[in-house]
């Protein structure tokens, strides 16, 4: 007997942040998502922290939005300069699904 096929809208593979934010994005919006993985995934080597820009050049960057648009200039080929607009909601989804499960994401 041929084992019984689940159509999924989204395949994510990868078990650290990205792949699991990538899921919990794709399902919110309805999508039938199917996260594949082997193993734990890199969470359990995280800090728990999510680092956006914390430094340029060597030095601390208090802004993150403020710097941005220079880093874009200077290199587009930058993933936070590919991401453009969608940085912000992206973090702020984040923000929404650690508060679900009762964590605060400060900064």
């Amino acid at each position: 007997m041929a084992p019984e096929r689940v159509p999924y809208d989204v395949v994510v593979i990868g078990l650290g942040l990205a792949g699991l934010v990538s899921g919990l994005a794709a399902a919110s919006r309805g999508a039938r998502t199917l996260l594949v993985g082997k193993g734990h995934g890199t969470l359990r080597f995280r800090s728990g922290s999510i680092d956006v820009l914390g430094h340029w050049d060597g030095r601390p960057v208090d802004s993150p939005a403020g710097q941005l648009p220079a880093l874009a200039a200077e290199r587009p080929e930058h993933p936070y300069a590919l991401a453009g607009a969608g940085l912000e909601p992206g973090l702020e989804a984040v923000r929404v699904a650690a508060a679900a499960v009762g964590l605060d994401l400060g900064g």
